[in-house]
């Protein structure tokens, strides 16, 4: 099976707490693709735990990310050479370790790459 690069698809989440409800939701999800298919579901989610409001909730309660961050499987170290590899492949940017860059580009000491 060889995949179509000019393919599409979409998802779609909606997420809705009344006030008077503390842990209790209404969802619904909706997908598209290609070739006229869809889905759609729709339910209620109820949350364990103390009393929190949706925002709270999936910022606090939200698992850890497992890419990034102490155990991770990517350490920072690692995260930040990829990213600086990143840029210097995409965006013609190039490493300085002085802080001084060409002509018409920044510095962004934070990644250490002239912009």
């Amino acid at each position: 099976m060889t995949r179509n690069p000019d393919a599409w698809g979409g998802y779609a989440r909606l997420e809705y707490q009344p006030e008077a409800w503390k842990n209790v939701s209404l969802f619904v999800n909706g997908a598209a693709a290609e070739r006229r298919q869809f889905a759609v579901t729709a339910g209620v989610q109820v949350y364990f735990g103390a009393d929190k409001t949706l925002i709270r909730r999936h910022r606090e309660d939200d698992p850890p990310n497992m890419m990034t961050g102490p155990g991770s499987l990517i350490t920072g170290a690692a995260l930040a050479a990829l990213q600086q590899e990143w840029l210097r492949t995409v965006a013609g940017s190039s490493l300085s370790s002085n802080g001084v860059c060409p002509a018409g580009k920044f510095y962004e000491p934070v990644i250490k790459l002239c912009l």
